[in-house]
């Protein structure tokens, strides 16, 4: 079952979901108007996963307009950018600011029980072939999500856990993966070959989980089309994959995101379902992969300090569920998810579970 509204709809849907979560938080805790009920989280034991992953597509986004528009002619002033002798995406990239995007095939065993899913990697370059990469793995169960860094062409990665949904709520650990034996040597390493991940989950902190439903409604929305980015990553195909090719030739014909692609949403959150009585605000940055589906990160500007949520969703999911990942001030302690679901208009209903221990 898809969503009844059209794509952008959706979008600004989403982004006022998020928002809900914020305005549910500050209810749980400030004392604002909402719905719900304390429970008491269980403490389960440490969990291990083993997961094997196989890569199913990828994409690159070169940035070079970019960064040349920006070199000497930007806040900072006068910089030694990249050397004029080695802008070869294919010999010597990824520079500083490029983008890739990796999806694949996960299957995960903890506790002698088999699960399947998909897995999402977004890589943003920096200095030395360095980058920042996001993960997010989902599974029938919930989804894990991870964050850390590793150059381009390394053989192994290891990243923090910050939180999931599902099975996975309030997930904390270590994430190792490895190039599996018998693998191709990519110039690229680790993310375009089959990997060996080892998954170690601490045991979630006791506290209380307070289960709460807030309202909210988008009010702004920014579409970023990196086509030219994304056209210049495939010509010079620093992955060497066909699969590029066919993304790109979609293009013209277009009905949603393509990866690389980004979307910028601003919000305002209330504590009632008729929208009157404003609570907070927030920003909602999305970076689209594959097959519709979009790497969000969530900052809510809130009564006494910030918070933070993460995720993998599709556009055409009926419902979709984010991992809270932290905050400052009185959110300093927050973890959880927030699921969210449209309901009249474009306003979200919002039902969360939060710990704040």
């Amino acid at each position: 079952m898809h969503l009844p509204w059209s794509r952008r709809a959706r979008r600004i849907a989403v982004a006022a979901a998020l928002a809900a979560a914020a305005g549910g938080l500050v209810a749980g805790i400030l004392g604002a108007t909402g719905t719900g009920s304390g429970t008491s989280a269980a403490a389960p034991a440490t969990r291990v996963l083993d997961i094997t992953a196989v890569p199913t597509e990828r994409a690159f986004v070169n940035n070079a307009d970019d960064r040349q528009r920006g070199k000497g002619n930007n806040p900072f002033g006068n910089y030694a950018a990249i050397d004029p002798a080695t802008t070869s995406e294919r010999l010597s990239g990824p520079f500083p600011g490029d983008e890739g995007l990796f999806s694949y095939r996960v299957t995960s065993v903890s506790g002698g029980v088999r699960t399947s899913g998909t897995a999402a990697l977004a890589c943003e370059y920096g200095f030395e072939r360095s980058a920042l990469c996001q993960a997010s793995y989902s599974f029938g169960d919930g989804t894990l999500n991870a964050t850390g860094s590793f150059r381009a062409g390394s053989r192994s990665f290891t990243l923090t856990v910050t939180g999931g949904t599902g099975a996975y709520l309030e997930a904390r650990g270590v994430l190792r993966a490895r190039v599996a034996p018998g693998g191709a040597r990519s110039a690229f390493g680790i993310v375009l070959e089959a990997q060996r991940i080892h998954v170690s989950l601490e045991r979630p902190r006791a506290g209380a989980r307070t289960r709460l439903s807030s309202y909210s409604v988008a009010h702004q929305e920014s579409f970023v089309h990196n086509g030219d980015d994304e056209m210049r990553g495939d010509a010079a195909r620093p992955f060497s994959t066909s699969a590029q090719v066919a993304r790109a030739a979609r293009r013209s014909s277009r009905t949603s995101p393509v990866p690389g692609d980004q979307a910028l949403f601003r919000f305002a959150v209330y504590a009632d379902d008729r929208l009157e009585r404003a609570s907070g605000s927030g920003t909602f940055m999305c970076q689209y992969l594959f097959a519709g589906d979009a790497l969000c990160d969530a900052t809510y500007a809130l009564p006494g300090g910030t918070m933070t949520a993460q995720g993998v969703f599709s556009l055409d999911a009926p419902t979709i569920a984010l991992a809270v990942t932290g905050g400052t001030g009185r959110y300093r302690n927050a973890s959880g998810a927030v699921q969210a679901s449209p309901v009249g208009g474009h306003a979200q209903r919002l039902t969360f579970s939060i710990g704040t221990a």
